[in-house]
């Protein structure tokens, strides 16, 4: 399915490929911004956290 994925996205023109990396960084940006914030509470929590 990735892979496929991938094949589609290589068939993109490069500006369009360009602004779906820039949209794929932004959301990985975020998740990790987000497990970071996570990470944090738990650390000031002391509990292992869900």
């Amino acid at each position: 399915m990735i892979l496929h994925a991938a094949a589609d996205f290589f068939k993109l023109p490069t500006a369009k490929r360009r602004a779906v990396m820039l949209k794929v960084a932004k959301d990985a940006t975020e998740m990790q911004r987000d497990v970071l914030k996570k990470a944090e509470r738990m650390k000031r929590t002391g509990k292992k956290g869900r």
